[in-house]
């Protein structure tokens, strides 16, 4: 048993150890296109200690195959429900939390899973890793641990601020169903931090949506055009549509992109000054088959305005310049494409719409328009020079400081 989880861990190492090369050639297709891996920017951003994604990955399929080879029970598959079971309880038996009638809770934990579950189908879909027991390639991101730590968000929300021993309960029923699922073989250790943040990340979202549906979203010191000279600082999550395919007289290439990152700026009167930086996934299919995997990074500086102000919420016009790298670091390919390393100017347009939130906070809901300028491509043997547009959705969540 050692012997074969030893073959496996080598395998899964190679496979996904970037080569020292900065031009990389695609191996035969040998492979199913479910096999190819790409792991979001929020893993390969996971450090422990100062372990790698693929060094923590590779050492708890290690421990656990030397010192509990034959491990396998289904606890976790109920114990994930548990902080749901603690909340609605608590709530059923008269306990008043945060929200004050069943239908404020009820839209938050059904918001909030109805956005962790899309989120964790729609990655396990677009990544396809391979379980560490070869079941299946939907290992990533881990399902039972996002919903075990969005019931114990949800319940530290409703509950936490008068009950924090069993909010630390719950986090701790949600920790042992993530580690669980390692012991069990059925995930990779990044597979459950990832699904852990997706479940918190969710949560919020919930609440934010009960929130705006039952009038809390706009606290009595701030308001949305109160935010003159002030600093801020976000997250954003951006994802291209798939449209504007390259094509040549033999293939047809299409790109699906994303963009996970920071953003800090300053608001003056009408004007937003804002600078930006994100990791950026990519997936390249080639005439309909999956080609390669990219991660990269961009950095841009935006100047832009309220131009206008509807119902306690405002649109915002912004125009951006920045570059954009890309590299090919992933060894799963199909394929006879290759793709070199490339750094590409780039500018976009943005509109966005604005709504406060509870204390100093805002989400932004956005549509972006972009160009990347002479991105460079290796296709069937041929270099190609490529000025790509692409049509962007996505939000952001702001936190004002001062």
């Amino acid at each position: 048993m050692v012997s074969a989880a030893g073959k496996h861990l080598q395998a899964q190492s190679l496979s996904s150890l970037p080569t020292a090369d900065s031009t990389i050639r695609l191996s035969a297709p040998s492979l199913s296109p479910r096999r190819i891996s790409l792991i979001p920017a929020i893993s390969t951003l996971s450090l422990i200690g100062g372990i790698s994604r693929i060094e923590l990955d590779n050492r708890a399929y290690q421990a656990r195959h030397t010192f509990i080879p034959e491990f396998r029970y289904h606890y976790d598959d109920f114990l994930q429900f548990l902080p749901y079971m603690l909340q609605i309880g608590m709530h059923a038996c008269g306990y008043s939390g945060r929200c004050h009638s069943w239908q404020e809770m009820l839209a938050a934990d059904a918001g909030g899973g109805l956005i962790m579950a899309a989120t964790v189908l729609m990655v396990k879909q677009l990544v396809g890793r391979e379980r560490p027991d070869g079941s299946a390639h939907n290992s990533f991101p881990s399902g039972h641990t996002a919903t075990a730590f969005l019931g114990a968000e949800l319940f530290d929300l409703e509950y936490g601020h008068l009950y924090p021993r069993l909010s630390l309960l719950n986090y701790g029923v949600a920790a042992v169903t993530g580690i669980s699922r390692v012991l069990n073989n059925r995930h990779w250790a990044s597979d459950v931090m990832v699904g852990a943040g997706v479940g918190i990340f969710s949560a919020h979202l919930g609440y934010l949506i009960s929130d705006t549906l039952f009038g809390k979203h706009t606290s009595n010191n701030f308001s949305p055009f109160d935010d003159n000279g002030k600093w801020f600082v976000g997250l954003y999550n951006m994802q291209a549509l798939p449209l504007f395919p390259i094509k040549t007289n033999q293939e047809r290439l299409n790109i699906q992109s994303g963009e996970v990152g920071i953003s800090v700026g300053i608001r003056h009167h009408q004007n937003i000054y804002t600078g930006m930086a994100a990791i950026r996934p990519e997936r390249h299919f080639i005439s309909g088959s999956v080609g390669t995997s990219a991660v990269g990074f961009a950095v841009d500086a935006l100047w832009g305005r309220r131009i206008r102000e509807v119902c306690k919420s405002s649109f915002n016009l912004l125009l951006g310049i920045g570059i954009t790298e890309n590299t090919l670091n992933l060894g799963r390919q199909i394929g006879y494409s290759y793709i070199q390393r490339f750094y590409a100017p780039r500018t976009h347009i943005t509109l966005g719409w604005s709504k406060p939130g509870s204390g100093n906070r805002s989400t932004t809901l956005m549509l972006r328009g972009s160009l990347e300028y002479n991105k460079t491509y290796i296709l069937n043997g041929s270099t190609l020079q490529h000025t790509r547009p692409a049509i962007e959705l996505g939000f952001s969540r702001h936190l004002y400081l001062f």
